[in-house]
């Protein structure tokens, strides 16, 4: 996404109040208002900058070179548009269709039909490189066997399941 100068600001002025150096993630996010709201700070990298780099933002070359005293260059441009998805994820998402009740829940045909219109977009796999096929099938076939191993269990998908917290236990719920 482009970088506003609101967010930019913002970003700016809370890693000098922080005094972090090198790499730091921030997670911002918009109110209904329009302010933003900080979510987040991880400093250390994260699977995310994975999207970063095919962006043409290299943070681990970046760090690397900070981390060695080496200069570094500036990034002063990104492309925007750029997307990674997780293919994991996406079939955890495709194991609650048709599930009533549960959050993103769509009949099985607009679910499979969203699944397919979503590879029309310009966009990456995790782990997925043509010059390098296996960690992607690693982690599919990975992913299979814990689809398989939990649905024999009659627990879902990994990760799919975690409890909502309320201001009433008798309220709290399981949701995907």
């Amino acid at each position: 996404m482009p970088l506003t100068p609101d967010l930019r600001d913002a970003s700016h002025k809370l890693i000098q109040a922080t005094g972090l150096e090198g790499y730091a993630e921030l997670e911002l996010r918009r109110d209904a208002e329009g302010r933003l709201v900080l979510m987040e700070v991880n400093p250390r990298l994260s699977a995310a900058v994975e999207v970063a780099v095919r962006a043409g933002v290299d943070f681990p070359l970046l760090l690397q070179k900070w981390a060695n005293g080496e200069p570094s260059l500036r990034t002063r441009s990104y492309r925007t548009g750029v997307s990674v998805r997780w293919l994991g994820g996406d079939l955890a998402w495709l194991t609650a269709v048709g599930r009533p009740g549960r959050p993103e829940s769509l009949a099985p045909r607009h679910a499979l039909i969203a699944f397919a219109r979503d590879f029309g977009r310009r966009t990456s796999y995790d782990y997925l490189d043509i010059s390098d096929p296996a960690p992607a099938l690693a982690a599919l076939l990975g992913s299979a066997q814990d689809h398989v191993r939990n649905l024999r269990a009659g627990t879902g998908w990994p990760m799919s399941r975690r409890t909502v917290k309320t201001s009433s236990p008798q309220q709290e719920r399981q949701i995907a």
